[in-house]
């Protein structure tokens, strides 16, 4: 996305915003993470990607 000049925002449920943020912040400090409710009404948001967490299997 950056290379296409635009600034990625990871948008995320109210609960997980915190936690995503801070899991976050060392790797990719200038990453914004908004939650659903920090968007005002008549804002068009348009994804262009999933991140998904999925379970791996146990050793």
């Amino acid at each position: 996305m950056v290379t296409l000049g635009y600034t990625p925002i990871v948008l995320c449920s109210p609960k997980v915003r915190a936690w995503f943020r801070k899991l976050t912040e060392r790797a990719f400090p200038n990453l914004i993470v908004l939650s659903f409710s920090e968007i005002v009404a008549g804002v068009d948001v348009q994804a262009v990607g999933t991140v998904a967490l999925t379970k791996t299997s146990e050793r």
